[in-house]
């Protein structure tokens, strides 16, 4: 890596730790670099954390964006954003989900992912399609719920997105969709997880659903981009989140012991950000990722 250049830049942390994540502001473009211990690595360009960039194309706002798991932690900060830059949004959600976080929203669609109707339904006249919606939990009594979401209920979606001929659909996978490197440097979209060698059923699904969506891709055109998210918290987690529940028991003194492990994190409105980019700059390719 390469030494970040912190002199006379904005620099703002957004995680500090195991993997040290910054935001190095330049104008109106940004970069971010990992690293720890003072030592750092470029690992992507231009990151469009707000709606005014130079080279936006024809990915306008015009006309009706779906967001799945709309009520969701990410869900509700990736629709805030999109209502923000003059999207009308389209919020899938359960006729039992709290939308008090959905203030923006111009029309909700009460469904499942696992009724294929009913995404149907919700997918009718829409231009962009934001897969959000997962069944985020560490452990479930019943694994398959889990599954049924993030593998059957994205394949659903997808299905569906292509049947509708939308122009584009953003899908929220995980950075657990990587390989951790044996020497413990900074991974990133080049390093794939085998789905066999996913622990727990929720990555082992994230996985799985991943690879479903970069097979449609392929082999259908699907025009989905996938982007990778890691651990987001920040206001609004209200339920709260198995991430946000770490942080409120760690805060309250209730986590009896620790591990010696790492964890990355970022701030929601900027995974919201990043969906609104990958939107506008992200590439449908075979295999391709954006963290």
């Amino acid at each position: 890596g390469s030494r970040c250049p912190f002199n006379s830049l904005n620099i703002r942390a957004i995680s500090r730790g195991f993997a040290c994540q910054y935001t190095v502001l330049h104008g109106r473009s940004s970069h971010v670099w990992y690293g720890c211990r003072g030592r750092f690595s470029k690992v992507h360009g231009p990151v469009a954390g707000r709606a005014d960039w130079d080279d936006q194309d024809d990915m306008g706002s015009a006309g009706q964006v779906l967001v799945t798991g709309a009520s969701g932690f990410v869900g509700s900060a990736v629709a805030k954003v999109l209502t923000e830059n003059g999207f009308a949004v389209r919020a899938m959600v359960r006729p039992t989900s709290p939308r008090s976080q959905l203030g923006g929203v111009t029309e909700f669609a009460e469904g499942d992912l696992r009724d294929e109707l009913s995404v149907r339904r919700a997918m009718h006249g829409v231009r962009y399609v934001f897969h959000v919606a997962a069944d985020y939990r560490l452990w479930a009594r019943n694994p398959n719920e889990i599954t049924e979401i993030n593998v059957a209920g994205t394949r659903t979606v997808m299905r569906e997105a292509l049947r509708a001929g939308v122009e584009r659909v953003v899908h929220t996978s995980s950075v657990a969709t990587f390989a951790l490197r044996n020497d413990g440097a900074p991974v990133d979209e080049t390093c794939p997880l085998d789905e066999a060698n996913a622990i727990g059923t929720y990555k082992r699904s994230k996985v799985a659903g991943e690879r479903l969506v970069q097979a449609m891709v392929a082999a259908e055109k699907l025009p989905a981009v996938i982007v990778n998210p890691s651990t987001p918290v920040g206001p609004r987690d209200v339920r709260p989140t198995p991430t946000g529940r770490i942080v409120i028991e760690a805060a309250s003194g209730r986590i009896p012991g620790y591990v010696d492990t790492g964890l990355n994190l970022v701030h929601v409105d900027d995974v919201a950000a990043g969906h609104l980019a990958a939107l506008h700059r992200g590439r449908i390719e075979i295999g391709r990722a954006h963290v």
